[in-house]
């Protein structure tokens, strides 16, 4: 039911169709990409954080599946050197934190203020009534807060990263805070 999950399984079964006895495909299926030149969503998530515009959902502990952009760059280009079955490999990083943990370093290193809670189940309400209104155009459209969001940020889901490991031979090396402190290295909130 996510637009952007339910593409990219398209896409994948696309890929798995035209493999054969000459072709061969390789998926590579990172996490929350981060680092240099980082327009994505842990500068979005800063962003709405330092404007006090999104609360914390659920007790935080879910992980979050993060990796360096290095860390992806180094599994595509295995991939291509790669001469075994096709399929596809899960790339995140050697260490992760959860969003509690993430939000937890953003509050130290910018300055910014804790979030406040917000349950799950108000989280999925509230997330309902957005897009019902949404719907009939009394909301923004899309919806500022949707279900799938609330679930992408609650789910506890691990990224078994064994196959990439052990068949392509690359391990991730950018561990998490050293990933997230050189990559915002200068930047505060009087930046």
């Amino acid at each position: 039911g996510d637009p952007y999950v339910d593409n990219k399984t398209q896409a994948e079964l696309a890929c798995e169709q035209v493999t054969s006895e000459r072709t061969s495909v390789r998926i590579v299926r990172p996490g929350v990409i981060y680092g240099p030149g980082d327009t994505g969503m842990i500068p979005r998530m800063l962003e709405l954080l330092e404007q006090r515009r999104v609360p914390m959902i659920g007790d935080g502990s879910a992980p979050v599946g993060l990796v360096h952009v290095n860390d992806v760059v180094e599994a595509m280009l295995g991939c291509v050197d790669y001469d075994g079955p096709h399929g596809a490999f899960n790339v995140v990083g050697p260490d992760d934190l959860t969003w509690k943990g993430l939000i937890a370093w953003m509050v130290e290193r910018f300055g910014i203020a804790v979030p406040r809670g917000m349950p799950v189940a108000v989280a999925m309400t509230l997330a309902r009534v957005m897009s019902g209104l949404s719907a009939v155009r009394l909301a923004p459209r899309p919806p500022p807060l949707t279900t799938n969001a609330v679930r992408f940020l609650t789910a506890k889901r691990s990224y078994p990263t064994e196959r990439w490991a052990a068949e392509v031979g690359i391990r991730p090396r950018v561990r998490v805070l050293d990933g997230l402190n050189s990559t915002w290295d200068g930047r505060s909130k009087a930046a």
